[in-house]
C-alpha cells in the first residue's frame, strides 16, 4: 500500500504553470521550475501547515 504524501505535490499544468492542490481547490503559483513558483509554493504550504492542514483552507471568501 502507499503512503500518503506529508505534503501536497508541487504540479505542472499543461499550460506550464506550477500549481498545488489543497483541498481540492488548485493555486497557480506562476511558471513551472521558476524561483518564484517555488518560493510561492513553499510560502503557500508553510501557510496551510500552520493552519493545522484546515479543511477550510483556501476556500474561505477573499
Amino acid at each position: 500500500m502507499h503512503k500518503r504524501p506529508d505534503v501536497p505535490a508541487y504540479l505542472r499544468h499543461s499550460s506550464g504553470q506550477a500549481r498545488v492542490i489543497l483541498n481540492g481547490k488548485a493555486f497557480y503559483l506562476g511558471k513551472h521550475g521558476s524561483k518564484v513558483s517555488r518560493q510561492r509554493y513553499d510560502a503557500l504550504i508553510a501557510e496551510w501547515l500552520s493552519s493545522k492542514r484546515s479543511k477550510t483552507f483556501g476556500l474561505e471568501a477573499a
